[in-house]
């Protein structure tokens, strides 16, 4: 699948779950207990109302009945002072027809008298079933004591009496109403009591409506504010969904620019990638875990002669690697699998027709998103004409040693025969020519001399000779040597000692030749009159041997390449002063094969040139002989400050 499927995969994901989300906004997001908040509040307020309500009709029924229970008390009250207002006026008419004889007040007797009957008939309609018994003996109070007053009203109109009884039965009516409004007195108290108490039940009813009407107007006034927000707040849920569905939109739109505009390069990449891997003249072929060949490129064709189709039906056991060499070629294949990279391996193949190809193959590990190994890259690069070359090479040394170095000494030793006189008095032209001569001839027998230590070390035929020796002792050696060349370049050469016992197991032949080596270099580079400086100082378990000359130091530059072979910062001026250029890279690889190390520091004037080797442990055979004789050219560990 494409970056660009894999775009639209998401995008229409994106579409489906944006419709998903659009179905109900507001409780599948960031406001989804809000939501259920409100809508549980609204819930409980449906209840609540409905409780509300329930109480409002059960408290109006109540009001209701309070109500009509206190206009009956208050009716049955008004109509019982009537009937009380009637008995005083009846009893008022009585004892003023009584005293002063007027008839009018017997017409006002009749009237109260009349009135009166009609008046108990509304009070046993109104009054209530409970308050029977207490109106039965009411009504009986109210008609004997009427029956009173209309016996004494009609004694005292039908027959004359005296004063004195007219008063006597008008004192004793007076006492039976007395007692008759007394009665109605308590009858009106016990009811303006009860009066009284359903006024206090309504007015704690009135207070429990005014509550719960409070309670029902907070009620909805948190409806109608919750409703708002929610209102408020799924309009800007739907803004935000917009703006968010709008995002997602723009981002799905970049995301897919960026996945075409990545798969555009991913491709890109590959065809370059292919471009490169097929027009690299160094042979690549990569394999799988078990060999099986994946990639074949077309140095691999011109160089074995299968063509890529071919190559890649085969493993590379059967391609390139001789049948002989099957066994180890999977050994080395498993290693490689395991994590293991193979560097500068010599290796015989087979080309197509059977032709045996020498090569230097790497072999990489190429590892998967989960670190596992899923196969193997191997750079090959033809030797065939680099072993051809070290052939010539080991012929033309051997022809060195044997042709040139041998005529050459015999040279040298008849020059320096002759110059010393052994023929007889030379010419002071002469003399000065057989010198020349002599000179050039023991440089001749060092550079030769040189090549071949050169070529020792590279084949690992350089012998040792490792005996206990007193490293003060060879410097002293080394120093001598170098006399005549110093005395002779105007430059004083002297020794620095600390310890005087320091001894290592080594080659002293070598390790004095790698002394000479760095006092020769740092008396041809200084100027006359100066001094170099040689020291042989303890550091902890090893000997540091340190010459240091007075010269005009070493250019930046050239540091790097030091100890390479054949390096020589100024050819012209080192010509001038003699040397091949193989002298520091000689000494490198003496002091590496001792198990040491060397390397150089620039000084306030000059540099200083330094080596340091283990120290000797008594009683211990030193590891020096089991040291592979292999060649010095590994990486210098240099203390300079650059």
């Amino acid at each position: 699948m494409s970056y660009l499927d894999l775009t639209e995969a998401a995008s229409g994901h994106g579409h489906n779950h944006t419709k998903r989300r659009r179905a109900s906004p507001l409780l599948d997001g960031p406001d989804a207990t809000f939501v259920r908040t409100i809508v549980l509040a609204f819930g409980l307020a449906f209840v609540v109302l409905l409780g509300v309500g329930i109480s409002l009709c059960a408290i109006y029924l109540s009001q209701s009945r309070l109500r009509v229970k206190t206009i009956a008390e208050y009716d049955f009250l008004v109509s019982l002072n009537k009937v009380r207002q009637t008995i005083t006026e009846e009893q008022s008419a009585q004892r003023g027809y009584i005293i002063t004889g007027d008839k009018l007040y017997l017409s006002k007797y009749d009237a109260n008298t009349d009135a009166l009957p009609e008046q108990i008939a509304h009070l046993d309609k109104i009054l209530p079933s409970q308050n029977r018994y207490l109106f039965d003996r009411l009504s009986h109070d109210i008609y004997s004591t009427q029956a009173g007053l209309n016996n004494t009203e009609t004694t005292i109109r039908n027959s004359g009496v005296t004063k004195d009884e007219e008063l006597t039965l008008l004192n004793s009516g007076e006492a039976s109403v007395n007692l008759l409004k007394e009665s109605i007195d308590k009858i009106s108290i016990q009811h303006k009591h009860y009066v009284l108490l359903l006024s206090r039940q309504r007015d704690k009813l009135f207070g429990t409506l005014l509550v719960l009407v409070s309670v029902l107007i907070l009620i909805v006034f948190l409806l109608c504010g919750g409703a708002a927000i929610l209102v408020v707040r799924k309009r800007s849920a739907r803004l935000e969904i917009e703006r968010l569905r709008a995002a997602q939109n723009a981002l799905l739109v970049a995301q897919r620019n960026e996945f075409s505009q990545a798969n555009d390069r991913l491709e890109l990449a590959a065809k370059r990638f292919e471009a490169l891997f097929q027009s690299i003249p160094v042979v690549c072929i990569y394999t799988d875990v078990d060999g099986g060949i994946m990639e074949w490129n077309q140095a691999s064709e011109r160089m074995f002669g299968w063509t890529r189709d071919e190559a890649l039906r085969l493993t590379i056991f059967e391609t390139v690697v001789p049948p002989a060499n099957v066994p180890e070629a999977r050994r080395s294949l498993a290693a490689v699998v395991s994590g293991k990279s193979m560097s500068g391996a010599q290796l015989a193949c087979l080309t197509k027709e059977g032709h045996q190809i020498d090569m230097m193959a790497y072999l990489i590990p190429m590892l998967g998103d989960d670190g596992e190994t899923i196969g193997t890259l191997t750079a090959m690069v033809d030797i065939t004409q680099r072993k051809a070359i070290e052939r010539l090479k080991s012929e033309f040394v051997s022809t060195v040693s044997h042709e040139l170095r041998s005529p050459l000494t015999s040279i040298s030793g008849a020059l320096g025969l002759i110059c010393n006189g052994a023929t007889g008095t030379l010419s002071d032209e002469a003399s000065r020519l057989c010198q020349i001569a002599n000179k050039n001839t023991d440089r001749l027998v060092r550079l030769i001399n040189d090549i071949l230590d050169v070529e020792r070390i590279d084949s690992g035929h350089l012998a040792f000779s490792f005996v206990e020796c007193n490293v003060a002792d060879l410097a002293r050696v080394a120093i001598e040597k170098e006399r005549a060349l110093a005395d002779a370049s105007s430059v004083s050469v002297f020794l620095s000692v600390g310890p005087p016992d320091l001894k290592v197991l080594a080659d002293s032949d070598r390790i004095v030749q790698a002394m000479q080596n760095l006092i020769s270099n740092a008396v041809k580079f200084s100027p006359a009159g100066c001094e170099v400086t040689v020291s042989v100082q303890q550091a902890d378990s090893m000997v540091t041997v340190s010459v240091e000359d007075c010269g005009s130091g070493i250019p930046v530059e050239f540091r790097p390449r030091l100890f390479d072979r054949f390096a020589q910062a100024d050819g012209g001026n080192t010509r001038q002063r003699g040397g091949s250029g193989l002298g520091l890279s000689i000494c490198k690889s003496i002091v590496e094969l001792h198990g040491g190390t060397i390397w150089f520091e620039p000084c306030k004037v000059g540099t200083r040139f330094s080596f340091q080797l283990p120290l000797e442990e008594d009683g211990k055979v030193s590891h020096h002989e089991s040291v592979s004789r292999i060649s010095g050219a590994t990486a210098v560990q240099s203390k300079e400050a650059l």
